[in-house]
């Protein structure tokens, strides 16, 4: 995973284009598909040589709790989540740059707000044992329609669109 969201700057790079809303270099990309990302995922892999992708929702969840049991990567108590997120209650129904607000334990930025994140296959319940249902090849899932789920929050509700948060390496 990367420590901050894919930036409209990064997405410029690779892909030559830029469809979000809300512009700037160090906003997150936004208003972008899952089959958009996917693309992303395989032209940033050719040009690096390093095999990306987007993160299964599971891995997106584990990294996001960084290891907490609690309702947020922070703790229990949603009035501290201005102090980690961009939400309806403090962005202003705008995006914000990266790494504005406090990152989780591990050092990732933006888990919890600024734009909603692609995940590579479909929502399931989060435990902290591994089911053997669980262990579908996510590729493979969506490729066969089953599912393009996403995660974290959004900076306004009606936000066109979807970021790409992170990419993984695999």
């Amino acid at each position: 995973m990367g420590i901050y969201p894919i930036t409209q700057a990064d997405w410029l790079r690779v892909m030559g284009n830029n469809s979000s809303h809300f512009k700037g270099e160090n906003l997150p990309i936004e208003n972008v598909s899952w089959n958009d990302c996917q693309e992303f995922c395989k032209k940033l892999s050719e040009m690096e040589g390093i095999k990306y992708g987007l993160p299964s929702e599971s891995q997106w969840e584990y990294t996001c709790r960084a290891g907490t049991t609690t309702a947020y990567y922070f703790g229990d108590d949603s009035s501290e989540l201005k102090d980690y997120a961009w939400f309806n209650d403090n962005s202003e129904d705008r995006t914000h740059e990266v790494g504005q607000k406090k990152p989780n334990a591990w050092g990732l930025y933006d888990m919890h707000g600024n734009v909603w994140e692609w995940c590579q296959d479909e929502y399931k319940s989060y435990s902290d044992v591994i089911k053997e249902e669980d262990m579908e090849n996510p590729f493979e899932f969506c490729a066969a329609g089953r599912g393009t789920p996403t995660r974290g929050t959004a900076a306004r509700p009606a936000a066109p669109g979807t970021g790409l948060g992170t990419a993984t390496t695999t």
